[in-house]
């Protein structure tokens, strides 16, 4: 998994200049730029850091080790998903390439880091988050907060609205 990933870097920061670009064709203005920035930032650090030294010692890591590559890659994926926040309030077109960034990025760790669970549920966490909520904050901000609406109705409601 970790000569594989290795590999990916490009992949990850070419399509990162992609989406950036994109987000600024939506919404014009610094925030894109200083993801990119962000974004290239954790993924060569990561690299040099993390992946250079998994595929140089892969049969042994230890437990602090792991839980440092665990915590790397939640971080990583948090910064990677951020830009969908910024991105969703650009409007219908803004909410609907935001919910395609976060759906992305959850196929994508689902596809590609299967064989390592908790790593798998670290990277899963931030999209999966974002994914619910944006729709219930959309939803909730536009028409308040009533009891009367149940939970999944502020979420059906939100989602649809994209």
């Amino acid at each position: 998994m970790s000569a594989r990933r290795a590999g990916q870097l490009a992949d990850r920061l070419g399509l990162a200049v992609c989406i950036s670009l994109a987000a600024y064709l939506l919404m014009p203005g610094v925030w894109p730029i200083f993801w990119l920035v962000c974004v290239f930032v954790s993924q060569i650090l990561e690299h040099y850091l993390i992946d250079k030294d998994l595929i140089a010692n892969t049969p042994t890591i230890s437990s602090l080790r792991s839980a440092v590559i665990v915590g790397a890659t939640y971080f990583n994926t948090s910064i990677y998903v951020s830009l969908s926040v910024y991105i969703w309030f650009g409007g219908p077109a803004g909410q609907m390439f935001s919910t395609m960034l976060m759906a992305g990025t959850l196929l994508h760790v689902c596809l590609h880091l299967y064989e390592v669970r908790s790593i798998q549920i670290a990277s899963a966490a931030p999209p999966t988050a974002l994914l619910f909520g944006l729709p219930i904050f959309g939803f909730v901000a536009q028409h308040g907060f009533s009891r009367k609406r149940s939970f999944f109705c502020a979420y059906q409601e939100g989602a649809i609205g994209i």
